[in-house]
């Protein structure tokens, strides 16, 4: 007998309810299982977070000082400079940071005393210096950026704020010893609001600052910028001439000490006669190096000055010319066979040259000088070592390397006619050089007194501006008439 549609209606309805109640306990097991999901995914993503901002952190915090490292503290000097250009009456101030003489704290102490002088210096700084990001540029390297209203900017009591902070007395276990600190500060104005202009300027600034006597804070200036502008001119001019070929060989020339007979040239290098610029040659020289330029110029200058020497040793007119190679040369594979090359380019006889190098070319490395130094003696070319006097001095090199020719630093002649001391220096210079056998020139001789001391001393050759200046190649030739030629090679 077949339930009542009633009854089995109800069984069904039943049935939907019980299913539905099932249904709705899943779904709330599975909400829960969701939620926790989700909390415990949270809580993963915000450890993670945490975890990538510690390794930020990390990656732009100095581990020794725990201050902000080079990344870190540009990013911090960025938002300085965001506010600044904000706010035109907010003024950003950037001062780089130089330890003076720490070098000789990690000669004397040694690096792990060093390392706990950077972090009391830093500690010490923060402590003293409220409102500034000090960072750790690099070793012993510093920067400090801040804000200031325009209207109290007060920049000595500024310089003497951060030079009080930068004084720092540290403690050893049976000593203790003051650090001080050299800084450059330029105050950012309108068109200076670029990190590497800032950092452009506060290095000019901190150059002066070491160059006046160190422990002191020097502000960039007008003069300061006006020496920038020339010096960024000059550069330019240097790399236009050097790639237009127009440096030119100058020669000045060297004597006999017994009779002031010509004997040798050295090779200068100058720009074209009339248009060098207001520069000194040592200025030009120097940043021809930093501009990268010098070797270009060298090779330039010496290929000219092997042309135009070559008929005057021919002739008798001179012995040798002497040109000067950088210590980078002289550990350069390459240099010798390229210096060959422009030898029998211009048919000029090698043992005919003088290479003149100084003494840290030497001993920088003095295995590879040795070898160098073979290398052109090999070639008939002879060396000198240059300034002598004012360098290492090692008298195991003068010994042991085949030198031919020491030449004096003008700084050792300068004074001899006046000052026993200086005298009695040049007298050993000489006869130590003589001694060993080496030829001995005399640089920066400028008074028949020095020229008459020198020979007295046994110095072999002179030099300087009582003999004649450097003049160009169309100008020595005068020379000759003046001065009587060498009958003896």
């Amino acid at each position: 007998m077949e339930p009542a549609p009633n009854n089995l209606l109800l069984r069904r309805l039943e049935r939907e309810k019980r299913a539905r109640v099932e249904a709705e306990r899943i779904l709330e097991n599975k909400a829960r299982e969701l939620y926790a999901a989700n909390q415990a995914l949270e809580k993963r993503a915000s450890e993670l977070r945490h975890q990538s901002e510690l390794a930020e952190l990390a990656a732009r915090t100095d581990d020794l000082t725990h201050v902000p490292n080079r990344q870190g503290f540009f990013e911090e000097l960025n938002g300085l400079m965001a506010l600044a250009l904000r706010d035109p009456e907010q003024r950003l101030i950037l001062g780089k940071i130089d330890l003076d003489n720490f070098k000789n704290v990690n000669d004397r102490f040694g690096h792990r005393v060093a390392d706990m002088a950077l972090t009391r210096f830093s500690a010490h700084f923060l402590a003293c210096f409220e409102g500034g990001v000090l960072g750790r540029i690099g070793g012993d390297e510093f920067a400090v950026a801040f804000i200031v209203e325009r209207g109290s900017l007060d920049r000595q009591a500024i310089a003497d704020q951060i030079l009080r902070a930068a004084r720092t007395t540290c403690h050893t276990a049976d000593t203790k010893f003051e650090l001080t600190a050299s800084v450059g500060i330029v105050e950012a104005g309108p068109a200076d609001l670029s990190i590497d202009r800032l950092r452009q300027l506060a290095r000019i600034a901190l150059s002066n600052a070491k160059r006046n006597g160190r422990n002191r804070c020097v502000w960039f200036d007008d003069v300061m910028h006006r020496g920038m502008v020339r010096q960024s001119r000059l550069e330019d001019n240097i790399r236009e001439a050097v790639e237009a070929d127009l440096f030119e060989p100058w020669f000045q020339p060297i004597v006999g000490c017994a009779k002031h007979e010509l004997l040798s040239a050295e090779v200068l290098s100058r720009w074209p006669e009339g248009t060098m610029p207001d520069a000194s040659v040592e200025e030009v020289i120097r940043l021809s190096e930093r501009i990268g330029s010098i070797e270009q110029l060298d090779v330039q200058v010496q290929a000219k000055a092997f042309r135009k020497a070559r008929d005057w040793v021919r002739s008798g007119n001179v012995q040798s010319i002497s040109v000067n190679v950088s210590p980078r040369n002289m550990l350069d594979d390459q240099f010798l066979p390229k210096l060959a090359k422009r030898l029998k380019a211009a048919d000029f006889p090698p043992d005919h040259l003088t290479v003149e190098i100084t003494e840290n070319a030497l001993f920088s490395d003095m295995n590879a000088a040795a070898a160098g130094i073979g290398n052109l003696s090999a070639l008939g070319i002879k060396v000198a070592l240059d300034d002598f006097g004012v360098g290492y001095s090692n008298l195991r090199a003068l010994s042991e390397l085949p030198i031919h020719y020491v030449k004096l630093d003008r700084s050792l002649i300068r004074n001899i006619a006046q000052d026993a001391r200086a005298r009695a220096l040049a007298e050993s210079a000489v006869r130590l050089g003589a001694s060993l056998g080496l030829c001995v020139v005399a640089e920066g001789v400028e008074s028949p007194d020095q020229a008459q001391l020198l020979r007295r001393f046994g110095c072999h050759r002179l030099q300087g501006y009582m003999f004649g200046k450097a003049v160009s190649a169309a100008k020595f030739t005068d020379a000759f008439g003046g001065l009587p030629k060498a009958s003896v090679a």
